[in-house]
């Protein structure tokens, strides 16, 4: 099973069958939190996705396609962190990340995205990895901002959020980028 340490306490590690009902509990809890900028993540909630997801997560993990990871600060699942098209032609992969409300503003986040980044240029045959942020999501833009990721531009209307069409910011970094 994939598993690393990225901070003290923190570490990133393959979700895994038996974890769909702390999953869903954690994003139960925080529904309103993740409803406006992962509305994606935030409908694992319900019925069974949660199970739908980790099977179909494990199954494109095992394909070299995409890793979906849990943040777990000291036994307990706090957020997730994804990467896709882990083996896309072009050699670019795409990151998303959440975390729960009570698990901001202490840079979990930010170690988690900068210990996954790290491990996906050292591991796969990728050279640039880009992350979507909602204009709006000061936070996350703030995350990609520390790991490294660089501004690349906005994308007018490029995503939904509540059913409206909102803006995203496109961020990247290079293999190059990376200073151990």
């Amino acid at each position: 099973m994939f598993s690393a340490n990225v901070g003290e306490g923190l570490e990133l590690r393959l979700l895994l069958p038996g974890d769909a009902l702390e999953l869903k509990t954690v994003l139960q809890e925080n529904a309103e939190h993740l409803e406006r900028f992962a509305p994606l993540i935030a409908e694992l909630r319900n019925g069974n996705r949660a199970e739908i997801f980790i099977r179909t997560a494990l199954e494109y993990f095992g394909k070299g396609t995409e890793m979906n990871v849990a943040i777990v600060e000291h036994g307990r699942i706090v957020g997730g962190c994804a990467l896709a098209r882990l083996n896309s032609p072009r050699q670019d992969a795409e990151m998303g990340f959440w975390l729960d409300a009570q698990s901001t503003g202490r840079g979990l986040a930010t170690m988690a995205v900068i210990g996954l980044t790290k491990l996906v240029f050292r591991h796969y045959p990728v050279y640039r990895i880009k992350a979507r942020t909602a204009v709006a999501n000061t936070a996350s833009e703030a995350v990609v901002r520390r790991a490294g990721y660089l501004f690349e531009g906005t994308e007018r209307a490029s995503s939904l959020s509540l059913g409206q069409p909102i803006d995203m910011n496109l961020w990247s970094i290079l293999a190059t980028d990376i200073k151990d």
